[in-house]
Parts: structure tokens; sequence; C-alpha cells
């Protein structure tokens, strides 16, 4: 049937009429004897043969098998859309009305039938030269026309970019057709994208049924080794009880010794904290005892002489800066290792000021250590803040801790 069919619709497209009147009468002679769901648009075609013949009796009792299968089996938008694609290019006016008013009374309100009835009406006014006619048509339709349905938006924006062709408006027109184009793009590429849904489907499905095949035979052999493995189990649980036990004492020793360790490890910090504590300590007994030094008075000095007399020079009345370096790598995790790290950044009297402010000294303790007056360390601070980017707001410690860090 569908090789008479195509051929028939080749012939009428290169006007060969009588070859192809000819191959549509031999697809008619193929028509099936039943009328079921499956088969509505193979009637459909039976019919648009004997419509392209001119034979419209044998084309109407087609259309009551088509009428048939969908009482059976209610059709579907395919279906509809194909009965009035088949009543569309009927060249006789007449005919075609009949067709049209008989199908929708069939199919009553039902609004994709109306839809496309009124597409095939709106077609045949444009061959006929009645754009108006047309005009009220495609307006109807356009109000009408169901959402997500490209197979009349098609057909739809093609009548409509013909009507504005026909009335002289191109640009209206133009803009139509590229509608046009962008739908039916967006409809082919979703029918590529089921096409390769549907391969990649089979492919899957072929993939998992060998896959299937291979874990049967994997079963078998499964079931094989099973029947290995209870042979062999008895001897292999007298080994397992063994081992078992082995571990088990190891186990408790490693227990012990994870006990040992732990409770090292907790003297270890305690140790480390109060060595913590105790340098912290030390490093504010050096920052009051550079404070006692910077005051003037007769009697802190003599203080400061005889305390460091009692201590036997324990701690010097002068900051010792070796010492005082090593306080600060401590307390501060290397800080003073690091400043030295960059000499081309830092001088020494840079790192002399930040190891001093990062200890706590006040800027009087800061300025009397460093043998100079409250005002140059305001500007060395200003320098160094100005250097690395630091706003006047912004604290320099923080900053140079940060910066210390990212330079790595």
């Amino acid at each position: 049937f569908y090789v008479h069919y195509h051929q028939g619709r080749l012939l009428f497209h290169n006007r060969a009429f009588p070859e192809g009147v000819e191959a549509f009468r031999q697809a008619a002679e193929c028509c099936p004897r039943q009328a079921t769901p499956e088969i509505a648009p193979y009637w459909i075609k039976v019919a648009e043969c004997h419509l392209y013949t001119g034979n419209y009796k044998s084309a109407g009792q087609a259309y009551q098998k088509v009428k048939a299968c969908m009482e059976k089996g209610q059709g579907s938008p395919g279906v509809i859309h194909g009965i009035f694609r088949s009543v569309r290019d009927i060249r006789d006016k007449q005919v075609q009305e009949g067709l049209l008013e008989d199908w929708r009374d069939y199919f009553k309100e039902d609004a994709y039938a109306l839809a496309c009835s009124r597409l095939v009406e709106a077609e045949a006014f444009l061959r006929h030269s009645q754009p108006d006619s047309a005009r009220l048509y495609l307006e109807k339709i356009e109000r009408t026309l169901p959402p997500h349905a490209p197979e009349l938006s098609l057909p739809f924006y093609k009548l409509q970019g013909r009507y504005y062709f026909q009335c002289g408006k191109y640009e209206q027109a133009a803009r139509v057709y590229r509608r046009y184009l962008h739908v039916r793009d967006s409809l082919q590429m979703s029918l590529a994208n089921d096409r390769l849904e549907r391969i990649v489907a089979g492919y899957n499905q072929a993939r998992l049924e060998q896959q299937i095949r291979l874990l049967q035979y994997q079963r078998l052999g499964l079931i094989l080794g099973i029947t290995a493995v209870i042979l062999a189990s008895i001897s292999v649980a007298l080994w397992i009880a063994r081992l078992k036990k082995r571990k088990e004492e190891k186990l408790a020793e490693t227990e012990r010794m994870m006990d040992t360790l732990q409770e090292l490890h907790r003297r270890q910090d305690a140790q480390r904290e109060h060595m913590k504590a105790l340098l912290m300590k030390e490093l504010e007994v050096s920052r009051q005892l550079t404070y006692l030094s910077s005051l003037e008075q007769p009697k802190q000095q003599s203080f400061l002489k005889a305390y460091d007399e009692m201590l036997g020079h324990i701690y010097g009345i002068q900051l010792n800066w070796d010492k005082f370096y090593h306080l600060v790598d401590c307390l501060f995790d290397g800080f003073h290792q690091k400043l030295t790290a960059h000499p081309q950044l830092f001088t020494e009297k840079d790192v002399q000021y930040l190891c001093l402010l990062q200890g706590g000294f006040r800027l009087d303790e800061i300025a009397f250590v460093m043998k100079v007056s409250p005002s140059a360390i305001h500007k060395r601070a200003a320098a160094l803040q100005k250097r690395f980017g630091i706003g006047e707001r912004q604290d320099l410690l923080p900053g140079i801790v940060a910066y210390l860090k990212n330079r790595g």
C-alpha cells in the first residue's frame, strides 16, 4: 500500500496525473478489511487515494471506516490532523466544504479539530485569491490555536506568511516566516532527540540483555564456587579462629600503647602550656622592667638596681634583644624569624619595633627601648602602613601578620 501511495504522490508532484491516478488505485486495492484504532491512519491514506482519483464515494466509505476506528478508540491529535490534511488538497471546493462540515459535526467542540478545519478553509481562500476571508479565518485560528501543537503552528505560520505576502506586506511576511522556521527547527530538533533517545534506549536494552546473560553464566560459576567454598570452610574456620585470637591480643596491646601515648601527649600539652605561661610571665617582667627603667625617678632607679642584684642579674635592667627575640618566636609562632626572613622589606629597627609591638609594649616603652622619641615611632608606624598598603584606621600588627602569612 505505502509503495503505491508514495509513488502516486511523487507522480502527482511531477504532474504525471494519469500515472499517479493508477498508482493510487493500486494502493486503494490493498486496503485492509477491518477497522481498529491502530489502522485509522491507514484508512485516512486510502481515503486520500480515492480523493486524488476523484472517487469521492469510495473516499466517503473510507472515512466511515476511520469513524468506526475512532468510535472503538478515540482518535489521537495525529489522526485528526491527518483527516483534515487529506481534505486539504481537494480541488472541488463544494466537495471540500461538504467534507469539512461533516467532520466538524462529528468532532463537535474539539478545539484541535476546529483549528485543523479552519486551516484547510484558510488555505482554500488563499488558493482562490480571497485574502479577506482568509484573514478572518487566520485570526480565528490564532485565538483558538491549542498550545504545544507544532503540527498546527507550522501550517498556521506558513499560511499567515503567505497571506501577508499576497497582501504585499513583505516585512510582516518575513517576520512570520522567521517564526515558522524557528518552530520548524525546534520540532525537527525535538524529533531528532526522540530518535536519538530511542536509539540509545535500544542500545541500552541490548547491552542490559547481554549483561543479564553474562550474569546468568556468572551465577552458574558462583554456585559451583560456593560448593567448593563450603567444602573448604571447615578447615578455614579453625584457622580464622586462631587468627582472630591473635588479632585480639595484638589489638589489646595496641590499645594499651594508645592509652600510654595519649597520657604522654596530655602531659606534654600540659607542660607546653605551663612553659608558655612562664614565657608570658617572663615577657611581662621584661616589659615592666622596661617601663620602670623609662621612669627617671631616683626611687625607681634604686629599686631596679636592688632588684637586679637580688636576682643575680637574671633579667637585667636593659632589654636583652636575643633573649627577647627568642621569647617572641616561642610565643608568637616564629614572628621574629618571619620578619628577618625578608631583609629587603624590614630593617633592623622595623624588626625591633614590630617585635616590641607584638610583645605588648606601649608606645612610650617602645620609644625608651629603641632610644627614640614617640614621634619617631609614629613616623615608623606610618611608613610601614604605607609600605604594605595598610589603612590609617587599621591596626598595623594584624596587617603585617596577614602579609607574612600570604608570603608563606
